[in-house]
């Protein structure tokens, strides 16, 4: 099929590359966020979750959940988790 292919002038088949990983090499070096969105059934609210995680580690470095999503809520978490663990050396 290759030889066919090659005779037929189409561009070769690009072999698949390995996954990339982007981890840290250290600890605190690099912190992820997320914000996630929950519905309560029972009560019929609506709740957000932000947390910071340590790329290296994967460890939870701060989180809060709150009832409205605001700029105050994810500064209020990163200030909290700034306080426990210090600065990351990238943000």
């Amino acid at each position: 099929m290759k030889r066919a292919m090659s005779r037929r002038k189409f561009p070769p088949v690009p072999t698949p590359q390995p996954p990339r990983s982007f981890e840290r090499a250290r600890p605190n070096q690099l912190w992820q966020t997320d914000l996630f969105t929950f519905v309560l059934k029972r009560e019929n609210r609506r709740v957000h979750l932000v947390a910071f995680m340590d790329d290296h580690s994967r460890f939870i470095v701060g989180y809060g959940l709150h009832a409205t999503a605001s700029s105050a809520l994810v500064r209020e978490v990163f200030e909290a988790a700034i306080s426990n663990f210090g600065a990351p050396r990238k943000c």
